[in-house]
């Protein structure tokens, strides 16, 4: 499973975010990738509709998940406040991608 986000806008907006980061759980400790497997899972990505579109709050960030497992492929564009099971999924990504760069 890989798993990309990319990151728009906010108060302190870095245009390289938007570049985005990748991680590839196969390259991950097995603990650390069936953790991430798990917040995939929970966040339901592969079954959630995608959001209604609204403007966003002022600097409010934008944030693109692509999951990739296998056959199956999701985008999903979300605007802040996520809801708190695709907030743990978006601040595990950013953590393994800070600490461990390169992931892919």
């Amino acid at each position: 499973m890989r798993i990309t986000l990319r990151t728009q806008g906010g108060i302190a907006h870095f245009p390289g975010l938007a570049r985005g980061v990748t991680v590839d759980l196969d390259l991950l400790p097995a603990e650390a990738a069936a953790a991430l497997a798990d917040l995939v899972a929970k966040a339901r990505l592969f079954d959630r509709d995608e959001p209604p579109a609204a403007p966003p709050a002022p600097d409010a960030r934008t944030y693109e998940l692509v999951v990739e497992d296998g056959e199956r492929r999701r985008t999903l564009r979300v605007v802040e406040p996520l809801p708190p099971d695709l907030q743990d999924l978006v601040d595990r990504v950013g953590r393994l991608a800070r600490s461990s760069r390169p992931v892919v």
